[in-house]
């Protein structure tokens, strides 16, 4: 009989341990998830919203304005629709197709890319600086040659060259200097 007695007063102090356990978690656990409520969902059918019916005279005035300065709300025949077209393929040039294909074909194309970036002619290397700026991080071989192109006669080509080393990301760094002395050279103004 005592290994019975025994073993039932085990039994009871594991459930009332058990029971006291629950206790504890249903007090100690909402505590702990205070700091997240915020990012619990919580039910919005018992909120009640209500929309302002939306007039053109409720339309707040920019401060110095009078009602006949305000900036007036445009009407439907004032908008002009505005269309995006995105070339298709058959409108797109053989020389954007190609400008393209050398992007995608990456590190195998630098060499001769570096040549255009070399070329006497102002069109050839615009076109190849244009082919590394869609190239990106794999143009990094071209950087000492897309520095000199910070100084050419062209403007297109120059902007060109600068967005492409900044597209080139990290492995541009030697051209820092060359970036900074033309964001400094632009910004200054001439003396009187």
């Amino acid at each position: 009989m005592t290994d019975v007695a025994a073993n039932s007063e085990a039994h009871r102090s594991k459930r009332d341990y058990g029971f006291g356990l629950v206790r504890l978690l249903s007090v100690v656990l909402p505590l702990a998830l205070v700091p997240f409520s915020g990012c619990l969902p919580q039910p919005i059918a018992h909120k009640k919203v209500k929309l302002k019916p939306r007039i053109a005279k409720a339309v707040p005035l920019s401060v110095g304005s009078t009602p006949t300065t305000a900036p007036k709300l445009l009407s439907d025949d004032q908008v002009k629709p505005v269309t995006l077209s995105v070339p298709t393929f058959e409108e797109r040039s053989e020389q954007q197709l190609a400008a393209e294909a050398l992007s995608q074909i990456g590190p195998q194309a630098i060499p001769e890319l570096r040549r255009a970036l070399q070329s006497g002619n102002q069109r050839v290397r615009r076109e190849a600086a244009s082919v590394l700026v869609r190239m990106g991080p794999e143009g990094k071989e071209a950087v000492p040659d897309l520095i000199v192109l910070l100084d050419d006669e062209d403007e297109a080509t120059r902007k060109l060259a600068a967005r492409a080393l900044g597209r080139i990301g990290p492995d541009a760094a030697p051209a820092v200097p060359a970036l900074m002395r033309t964001l400094l050279e632009n910004q200054q103004s001439p003396s009187p």
